[in-house]
C-alpha cells in the first residue's frame, strides 16, 4: 500500500514563536515530542528523535543527548495533540499527519524527511474472503484513500 515517510511537524504558531526550527540544528533546541517504544507491542521498526537526527547528521558532537529537551510518551495520538497545542515538535508519519498539514493545522519546519522504502504496509485478508462484498467495498475504499493526492503511495 505505502511505505513510511517520517518528518518533523509542529503547529504554525509554535514555528512562528521558534523561528530557529527552520534548520535541523534548530530542532535540537526545541521541545521534541518523542514516541517511546516502551509499553507498546509489535513495533518492528522504531524511529525516535535520536535516530532521526543522527540520520540527518544533526551534529550530535555539539549537543549531548542530555542537552535535548524531550518529552517521551508511548501514545502517538497524545504527541500529535501536543504538537497541535503548541507544545513542541513531533515526528510525523506522513500517512497519519498529511491531512493535518493539508488543513494547515500542522506544518513541516524543515524539508528533510526519512523515507523507509523497505518498510511497507499491506492490507491483508483471508483468501476465502476475497469475494466477500463487505470486504470488497472496504478494500476499494481503503485503496482509494491511499491513492488520494494528500497521501503518498
Amino acid at each position: 500500500m505505502f511505505h513510511d515517510v517520517i518528518y518533523p511537524v509542529c503547529s504554525p504558531s509554535y514555528l512562528e514563536a521558534h523561528p530557529a526550527l527552520n534548520t535541523i540544528e534548530g530542532l535540537r533546541d526545541a521541545v521534541l515530542l518523542n514516541l517511546s517504544p516502551y509499553g507498546r507491542a509489535q513495533i518492528a521498526e522504531h524511529v525516535n528523535w535520536e535516530m532521526w537526527l543522527a540520520i540527518h547528521k544533526a551534529g550530535s558532537e555539539e549537543h549531548s543527548r542530555e542537552g535535548m529537551h524531550t518529552f517521551n510518551a508511548n501514545d502517538y495520538n497524545m504527541l500529535v495533540q501536543m504538537a497541535l497545542n503548541d507544545q513542541g515538535v513531533a515526528l510525523g508519519w506522513d500517512h497519519l499527519v498529511s491531512p493535518l498539514i493539508a488543513k494547515g493545522r500542522l506544518v513541516r519546519p524543515v524539508e528533510q524527511e526519512l523515507v523507509l522504502e523497505g518498510t511497507r504496509h499491506y492490507l491483508a485478508y483471508l483468501e476465502d474472503k476475497e469475494n466477500d462484498a463487505t470486504l470488497s467495498l472496504f478494500r476499494h475504499w481503503f485503496i482509494s484513500q491511499c491513492d488520494a493526492p494528500s497521501g503518498r503511495a
